[in-house]
């Protein structure tokens, strides 16, 4: 027989490890990142993402990441960061790393460059002890003037061949250092007038 799901201890240790949570904060005495902690460690949550509002002094990164892999978790946390390249990048001059090219900008090179572009990439966050990455972006750019895809230079491109073919090189490369790739953010994200971060719309609407 199959779990009971109307108790909420069996229903959170069903879902908890399918979680991965954001918090508040940029080491490792701030409230929201004990906080954090508390809920990888009581298996409420499965693992954390770090976004730009963490990410403070190279020092504080580390220090959170140390704590993070020694989790006195059941199992090992999946420790997410969002690191794209190009204006989605969080783990470049600002703690001292070198960054990567935008998405466009690999796309106009050669695959055999991009391989080593997205290697330098994942070898870069596997050093500091994140096991997953929020990319590569697949959506397709349709509207260049996109606000958050086309503008920001996020795309492969136009062409779904050459999107899976860039694509691939960068989930590769990740895999090559177990780190998971999570491809974002069809369907039709790229085609929209507006940003969906903000306010949800048809892929087909324009305005």
């Amino acid at each position: 027989m199959g779990a009971d799901c109307t108790d909420r201890r069996t229903t959170a240790q069903l879902v908890g490890p399918m979680i991965v949570a954001g918090f508040f904060g940029t080491k490792i005495s701030d409230p929201g990142f004990g906080h954090i902690i508390a809920n990888l460690e009581r298996g409420l949550i499965g693992g954390v993402l770090l976004l730009g509002r963490n990410i403070g002094s190279r020092e504080d990164l580390e220090g959170m990441m140390r704590r993070l892999t020694a989790c006195r978790c059941l199992n090992s946390p999946f420790i997410a960061i969002d690191e794209e390249g190009g204006l989605v990048e969080r783990l470049g001059d600002n703690v001292g790393l070198k960054g990567a090219p935008s998405a466009a900008a690999v796309a106009s090179s050669s695959l055999a460059s991009a391989h080593v572009t997205y290697g330098l990439l994942a070898e870069k966050i596997s050093l500091l002890g994140f096991n997953m990455n929020l990319g590569p972006v697949v959506d397709l750019n349709v509207n260049p003037t996109n606000p958050v895809i086309g503008r920001l230079e996020r795309s492969y491109g136009s062409d779904p061949e050459t999107v899976v073919k860039y694509a691939a090189t960068f989930v590769e490369e990740h895999r090559k250092r177990r780190i998971a790739t999570v491809l974002k953010h069809f369907p039709g994200h790229g085609s929209s007038s507006m940003d969906s971060h903000v306010f949800p719309v048809s892929p087909h609407e324009t305005n």
